[in-house]
């Protein structure tokens, strides 16, 4: 067996060039997976796990290559968390409810993913909370992560309900509107709240190029854009700093 920084090493050459919805280097996530382990006192063999849970689905390592380099035990649950192609979800929890590594690997793996999901598109939210309620629930019962699952998911729910849009405009006003009552704009690194309303599914308002601040016109160069092509041309600080003001409008 190796350190865990040598299994870290390990796992970033591995996910070398991958990257996460928001962008980020693949590799934080088994990191962050491995982290959350350590934090709630499981072993060593845990951690490893953890940091290796996804090499078999998503790079070319193999079952024998992580089984040299560790052992039977944790090249035996990563398979068992690992998704094969058409694949059963019955099955798949019932297989990982039988190994004690395999299924509080696949919890910390579901509540890193859950506290992030957020970033996400809201066709994937909401598939990700229905997988969730209907899948992992009764597997967390009774587990050291049963409320903090519960709590990401019900923070993720109230995120979900909140109606938010954003739009480009011009190929380059970056837009975000609630409820028909509040539209902002990325300027200078920070949303600022400006005179837009929506009618007729068409934002209208001013055109900072006519001059006047007040004078009307439908905006013909605009679409609606996902929060993951938001990320991808902007970065995930651009979100983030969105979550303020989901948390003012909720308020």
């Amino acid at each position: 067996m190796l350190s865990l920084e040598e299994y870290i090493e390990y796992i970033k050459k591995k996910h070398n060039g991958q990257t996460r919805k928001q962008g980020t280097p693949y590799y934080l996530h088994p990191l962050e997976v491995c982290n959350i382990l350590k934090e709630n006192g499981f072993p060593f063999e845990y951690q490893v796990t953890g940091l290796f849970h996804d090499l078999l689905e998503d790079t070319d390592t193999t079952y024998d290559e992580i089984r040299e380099i560790s052992n039977a035990e944790i090249a035996e649950a990563v398979r068992l968390v690992t998704k094969e192609k058409g694949y059963s979800m019955q099955e798949y929890i019932d297989r990982i409810s039988k190994n004690e590594i395999a299924k509080m690997v696949k919890l910390a793996d579901r509540l890193h993913n859950i506290s992030e999901t957020h970033l996400a598109s809201k066709e994937f939210q909401e598939k990700y909370i229905k997988e969730t309620e209907d899948w992992y629930m009764n597997l967390v019962k009774g587990t050291v992560f049963e409320d903090k699952i519960k709590n990401e998911l019900d923070k993720l729910k109230e995120d979900f309900k909140m109606d938010c849009k954003l739009y480009l405009i011009y190929e380059k006003r970056l837009c975000c509107q609630f409820d028909s009552k509040s539209t902002y704009e990325y300027v200078e690194e920070k949303w600022v709240k400006i005179p837009w309303t929506v009618v007729s599914d068409k934002l209208i308002g001013y055109d900072p190029s006519d001059g006047e601040i007040g004078d009307t016109d439908i905006l013909s160069s605009i679409k609606e854009i996902s929060i993951d092509e938001v990320i991808q041309e902007y970065g995930q600080e651009v979100i983030e700093k969105l979550k303020d003001i989901i948390e003012k409008n909720n308020s």
